[in-house]
């Protein structure tokens, strides 16, 4: 593989660069770009039923295990950034060195079809939503909500962190909204919730959280940071620890605040 051309990397506004390096003229990605991609791209659909899930825990443990899972898979997912970096293709690419082009490959249909079925929910949540809002038909939600992430797809990457960095407020405003809706409507005695509630089990809520969150992202994460400012030795410590936690730390922090706003929901529905 070699590098390409600028003008091969975008073609008539659509990004065709396709597995191959990123040249380094559009590398300019910094860290807190990275954090908030993959923040916006982790707080999706399925989030919230983390809370749900650890809700026997109690509200502290609940908290320290998702800190456990972020300290756990804050080394592999960092190496995967860091690698992006040095090497600016995705990590399915990479691992044909190990695995070879048709083990690859599997992975990578694998992979696939479990995309199409993670948008294809997060579209149906997100158009459920505006319908439900609106009062309009969910036919057409499907289609504007599916549409528009077609579009990205094809745009590529530069064109989805633009939309992840402007959209943000978007998310947070939508979801201070719901929270407080939640705490102003419904009565939780949250105090009461700071014990263990029921039987769990530690092994079992890091198992959970790691496959559910943070490792379940890791494969993808230099899909994104091979657009970052390549990766130097000659970088300040902070520069590149920067680098190695933007993205992990940014998938785990909506697991935690958005899970933990579940946790009080099922608190009010199972009390």
């Amino acid at each position: 593989m070699s590098e390409q051309n600028d003008d091969e990397v975008i073609k008539d506004g659509f990004e065709v660069v396709g597995v191959n390096p990123i040249p380094k003229k559009e590398r300019n990605m910094t860290s807190w770009k990275f954090f908030i991609f993959w923040a916006m791209a982790s707080g999706a659909a399925l989030v919230p039923i983390a809370g749900e899930k650890l809700y026997n825990m109690g509200l502290i443990d609940a908290v320290i295990a998702i800190l456990l899972a972020t300290g756990i898979g804050l080394i592999p997912a960092g190496l995967i950034s860091d690698m992006g970096r040095q090497i600016p293709v995705p990590s399915l690419v990479v691992a044909r060195k190990t695995y070879g082009y048709m083990s690859s490959g599997g992975y990578s249909l694998i992979f696939t079809f479990l995309n199409l079925g993670y948008f294809g929910l997060n579209d149906s949540v997100g158009a459920l939503i505006i319908s439900s809002l609106t009062h309009t038909s969910i036919i057409e939600w499907y289609i504007i909500m599916g549409g528009i992430q077609i579009l990205l797809v094809l745009l590529g990457a530069r064109w989805l962190e633009y939309f992840f960095r402007y959209t943000a407020p978007l998310l947070i405003i939508s979801f201070g909204i719901l929270t407080y809706f939640l705490f102003t409507t419904y009565r939780i005695n949250a105090g009461s919730l700071l014990n263990p509630i029921g039987p769990f089990t530690w092994g079992g809520a890091l198992d959970f959280l790691l496959g559910f969150s943070i490792l379940a992202w890791t494969y993808k994460i230099s899909t994104q940071t091979r657009f970052g400012v390549p990766f130097s030795t000659k970088e300040k410590r902070k520069t590149r620890a920067g680098y190695f936690v933007a993205s992990p730390l940014g998938i785990m922090l909506p697991v935690l605040l958005m899970g933990m706003s579940d946790f009080l929901a099922t608190a009010w529905i199972r009390r």
